[in-house]
């Protein structure tokens, strides 16, 4: 299990790293991979802010809003069909961006999302798992947004798949020896 760990932690390091280089190093020509200029290239300073803010800070202030703020009147008032579809509302609401195919695909997507975020919080009682599935959430957004980062999402993705089998496999040995323990 140790052996394991020891691995994500150098394939989270590697990670990291490769992001920062490859974000710091501009290209020679000053194009991407497809024609297109690098929107974050030479600038990590600038990326790492925006970063910050869109996936860490916004999902944060949402959740608080729409799932800690809205959802109890709305439960209250409507039971919890009414605030798992109010609370989707009001969140999907927020994220329109104007006439447009992709506007309200994307209004309709985070309604889902949103009765789903409600459910959890409700189940749950908690704001962590819907904070923790935004972030997770506007974090891959983001990277599969940024063309010139398209290499590191699978990179990404193998590694949180790594950390997630990792805190499985802990989880069932640590209940085995608990088990163990009670029946020596």
């Amino acid at each position: 299990m140790w052996a394991l760990r020891i691995v994500l932690a150098f394939a989270s390091v590697a990670t990291v790293l490769g992001l920062l280089t490859k974000l710091a190093i501009p290209n020679v020509n000053g194009r991407g991979f497809l024609g297109e200029t690098p929107q974050w290239r030479g600038q990590s300073g600038a990326f790492l802010a925006a970063y910050g803010v869109r996936t860490i800070l916004i999902p944060i202030a949402e959740e608080m809003l729409f799932r800690a703020l809205a959802y109890g009147p709305l439960f209250r008032k409507f039971g919890v069909s009414g605030a798992a579809l109010g609370s989707a509302a009001l969140w999907a609401i927020v994220h329109y961006s104007g006439p447009s195919y992709s506007s309200a695909l994307r209004m309709a997507v985070l309604f889902v999302v949103g009765i789903i975020y409600a459910e959890v919080y409700r189940r749950r009682e908690s704001l962590f798992p819907t904070v923790t599935f935004h972030i997770a959430f506007n974090t891959a957004g983001v990277l599969v947004r940024a063309s010139d980062l398209g290499a590191i999402v699978p990179a990404t993705a193998v590694v949180i798949g790594l950390w997630v089998i990792s805190a499985m496999l802990f989880r069932v040995s640590s209940r085995a020896q608990a088990t163990a323990r009670v029946g020596n």
